[in-house]
């Protein structure tokens, strides 16, 4: 045991406790992908979002019919690049702690079954429940010094070389990556603008302005000026009229949780 801890830190300057939250923190994030993501045909931000672009475009205009996704793999090969920025521009320990996540990440992303129907049929209960999977997976990958690679490592350069904070970077690069997704396909091809994009022309200011709310607030430890209170309420305010189309009858706010 002594020799392989050893070897961990010679190669990656981890400790063995370091190393194996990296392993689980990168598996819940695979578990998140593609167990509550995925399957409601939503996409991911970052060069995993770029992956499954890529992997929809490739999917549908050449007609191919394959039993695993291939996003991962797409996201390996991205990342290839990003890895010499790493070994450069931010240090050599960064850089294989990196390689090994994204390859533990396209191996989880591979053979963790993407699901045809999704596990949670609620729609905002399963992006919640994979958002939360896919922070605290993030979370535990980058305390541990690492990276899931792609626009994580974007953002460290940003951070170090620009004196960017990690979240204001991450708003800019996996926003962008994110809209790009409002014009990719559906099952039934490569389309032009959903509805989607509509959504997110009209309020993009507003969500824009409440993730640098959030940013702001956990730079400076202050409290954000819509607090979580707001949020359940909107949240309540939407399952109440989903149930109210359903049932066919007014729906009370002290009826939803």
């Amino acid at each position: 045991m002594t020799f392989i801890k050893e070897k961990i830190y010679n190669v990656f300057k981890w400790d063995l406790k370091e190393l194996l939250k990296s392993i689980i923190g990168i598996f819940l994030f695979s578990i998140a992908i593609n167990l509550f993501i995925v399957p409601n045909n939503l996409y991911n931000g970052g060069v995993l979002g770029i992956s499954q672009l890529l992997r929809t475009l490739i999917v549908n205009i050449f007609d191919l019919n394959i039993n695993f996704d291939i996003s991962g793999i797409l996201n390996f090969l991205i990342n290839v690049p990003l890895f010499v920025l790493a070994y450069h521009k931010i240090s050599k320990s960064f850089f294989s702690r990196t390689l090994l996540c994204v390859l533990l990440q396209t191996i989880f992303l591979t053979f963790i079954p993407t699901l045809e129907v999704p596990l949670v049929n609620e729609l905002i209960t399963s992006v919640l429940i994979g958002g939360i999977l896919a922070g605290i997976g993030c979370g535990m990958t980058l305390s541990a010094g690492a990276s899931g690679g792609g626009t994580d490592i974007i953002n460290q350069i940003n951070s170090k070389y620009l004196k960017m904070s990690i979240g204001k970077s991450m708003l800019y690069t996996d926003g962008t990556i994110t809209l790009s997704s409002a014009v990719v396909s559906d099952a039934n091809g490569v389309t032009g603008e959903k509805p989607l994009f509509f959504f997110l022309e009209r309020y993009m200011q507003s969500f824009t302005d409440e993730v640098a709310q959030f940013v702001d607030a956990i730079e400076n430890d202050k409290d954000v000026p819509v607090g979580i209170h707001a949020g359940m309420q909107s949240v309540k305010i939407g399952l109440a009229a989903k149930k109210s189309v359903e049932e066919h009858r007014p729906v009370k706010l002290s009826e939803i949780f």
